[in-house]
């Protein structure tokens, strides 16, 4: 049975081991392979072709939770984009799902945090992998931000 490491199984409590070295990573080509590997179900709209310096296991990780999380709770749609904002790096993952309330924005990042467990019950999940998405986030010096998709879900997006 795979089991998916966390963060902190990879890298260790101070975050310095070798597993956490970055390289120079073609951001299309990681979010492309993922999407073909793990069979999502997920528009990719590669508006900027995006190098980035980034820790291979800690980016797929991070992907593999939003990605995740935006197709068990989207109704018809999930897309990841990314792109530049004035000289940003951005990646956006959002659905038309149900969306989080607004006052929960900042509470979906806590350990254990779930919205509705009536909903994530027919989903799984422990209410764990977004905080390990804001501490690989956080780890790797970027920020994470949630709003309402213009599809009516929720939307992260990333600042690399």
């Amino acid at each position: 049975f795979f089991k998916q490491k966390t963060a902190y199984e990879m890298c260790g409590r101070d975050w310095s081991s070798d597993v956490c070295s970055s390289d120079l990573l073609n951001l299309t080509n990681v979010i492309s392979d993922l999407i073909t590997d793990r069979g999502y179900d997920i528009e990719f709209v590669n508006i900027d072709k995006l190098e980035i310096d980034s820790n291979l296991g800690l980016l797929k990780i991070i992907l593999n939770n939003l990605i995740s999380n935006s197709i068990k709770f989207k109704d018809t749609k999930a897309q990841i984009q990314t792109y530049v904002v004035e000289n940003v790096k951005t990646i956006t993952v959002e659905d038309d799902g149900d969306g989080i309330l607004l006052e929960n924005y900042d509470l979906i990042f806590n350990p254990f945090f779930q919205e509705d467990e009536s909903r994530t019950r027919g989903h799984g999940g422990s209410g764990l992998g977004l905080s390990i998405v804001k501490a690989a986030i956080e780890k790797l010096g970027w920020k994470i931000e949630v709003s309402e998709s213009s599809f009516g879900g929720a939307k992260f997006t990333i600042f690399v």
